[in-house]
């Protein structure tokens, strides 16, 4: 991060990793509310659900969103200098998306029908998404 152009040509900038980390929290959100709930929600196949045999799943997706919380708060300091709003914003997002996976009952793969709570779980990582998305205009 310090050295971007030490990096064989892949970061230019400093506002190229950032926006890399942005990208991949991004994903990160869409997959697991649009595939890894989603497409099991959508379909009521319980093989379709990760981690289904070892009864995980849930912990499994909050672990996606921990991973997108520990990468934001490495850059927490410096968006609250700049947009301490959006600040705020990402990071009740990420405790929204947190609480509706875990307002999902578990185990997953024998509640598909809870249709309120994994749409809920769903919305939230959507609106994360959109949230981590703004970050783009702070650098």
């Amino acid at each position: 991060f310090k050295s971007p152009a030490m990096t064989n040509g892949t970061f230019k900038t400093q506002k190229d990793v950032l926006n890399e980390i942005v990208d991949g929290c991004i994903t990160i959100c869409e997959e697991v509310g649009t595939q890894k709930i989603g497409e099991p929600y959508g379909n009521k196949k319980v093989y379709d659900v990760e981690s289904w045999y070892s009864w995980n799943s849930l912990d499994d997706y909050e672990d996606n969103v921990i991973s997108v919380e520990n990468s934001y708060a490495q850059m927490t300091d410096y968006v609250k200098s700049k947009n301490e709003a959006l600040d705020t914003e990402i990071k009740a997002g990420i405790a929204a998306a947190r609480t509706g996976i875990r307002g999902i009952p578990a185990p997953f793969r024998n509640n598909l029908n809870a249709k309120t709570e994994i749409e809920d779980a769903m919305a939230k990582l959507a609106e994360l998404a959109i949230s981590l998305a703004k970050l783009k205009a702070v650098w």
